[in-house]
């Protein structure tokens, strides 16, 4: 007997959902898997590198149908016994189910099954890329007609983005001629792709489109992460590398903010002491609006890039009507 996939592009938040497993490792004891029910909670969910988890998933199917550790690879299956998902991760204060738990959906297997059945390897198309998606606000700033279409916060060195001659800043409209509405479009195109695919990407940059071509490489072992930086846009000169007179600035439209030093840098796990920490941020604010948060670290004010905190001092005493900054975050815009 086996069981038929379903189609999880169909699959509905309140749906009936239930996962089957081997929680906690008891199958050493009983090779027989438990069943939990409960409900779809919503679909396309991202979760970011954790502890505990060593990759970034996107575009996943959440549930309250509990899964705890040893579910994964498990199916998560409709009231009819229809694989719709396949289960991958949980949040949890304790590293057990609080209701939330998450399923890869099962068409992004069904993409690959035949790589599966023939144990070869699957490697999808690298980008190299860091990006956010547009709002009106930067979308107005950085002279595009619609918010449609993501933003380009970091490319890696010598990545195939970085070959291609893409650059931060830049707002990506259409992949291989599909238009790219936001980062998970984006993603679920590039998840189509495999190493060594050439595809077609249109940009805007500095309010005029651009076409280029990138030949998508291969992910980098994660071993090699700190070889492999963001690439730091602009020197610091001596006077801004040199030791700033002060340590914190109180306040600049809401935001106040410290020098950063190798000990803090190294309590944040930061790849080094350029920018400025975020120290606080006045409730009803401009930078409250824009998003800014405790323990951003700034690195750029419009054009300017900042290496200290006497460069942050200089750009944002210049700074007039919306100011852009960018963060370790991506791009905020603040209000005047």
């Amino acid at each position: 007997p086996y069981a038929v996939l379903g189609n999880s592009d169909d699959v509905k938040p309140g749906q009936w959902a239930i996962s089957i497993g081997n929680p906690f490792g008891f199958a050493a004891k009983n090779p027989k898997p438990a069943v939990t029910l409960g409900i779809i909670s919503t679909v396309h969910r991202s979760l970011p590198h954790a502890s505990g988890r060593d990759r970034a998933y996107s575009d996943l199917i959440q549930t309250d149908a509990a899964i705890n550790p040893g579910n994964s690879g498990g199916p998560l299956v409709t009231i009819n016994a229809e694989v719709v998902g396949i289960n991958a991760a949980i949040v949890g204060t304790g590293g057990g189910s609080l209701g939330i738990g998450f399923a890869i959906p099962v068409n992004n297997a069904k993409a690959i099954l035949n790589k599966l059945l023939k144990g070869e390897e699957v490697l999808s198309g690298w980008f190299g890329i860091a990006v956010q998606d547009l709002n009106q606000a930067l979308a107005d700033y950085f002279r595009l007609r619609t918010s449609q279409g993501v933003l380009v916060i970091s490319v890696i060195p010598d990545s195939p983005a970085d070959k291609s001659g893409i650059q931060p800043e830049d707002a990506i409209i259409k992949f291989d001629e599909v238009i790219v509405q936001n980062t998970l479009e984006l993603l679920r195109l590039l998840g189509k792709k495999n190493t060594g695919d050439i595809v077609k990407i249109k940009i805007m940059r500095n309010g005029l489109p651009r076409t280029l071509k990138v030949t998508l490489g291969k992910q980098p072992d994660r071993d090699n992460a700190a070889e492999i930086g963001v690439r730091n846009e602009s020197p610091a000169s001596e006077e801004s590398a040199a030791p700033p007179e002060v340590t914190e600035l109180k306040s600049w439209r809401g935001l106040s903010v410290a020098a950063i030093t190798a000990e803090n840098a190294g309590n944040l796990n930061l790849p080094d002491d350029k920018g400025v920490i975020v120290t606080e941020v006045s409730a009803e604010s401009g930078a409250e609006r824009a998003g800014c948060k405790v323990n951003d670290i700034i690195t750029q004010v419009n054009t300017i890039m900042i290496g200290s905190l006497s460069d942050y001092i200089r750009a944002v005493a210049n700074a007039d009507g919306n100011v852009l900054i960018k963060t370790n975050r991506g791009y905020l815009m603040i209000p005047e």
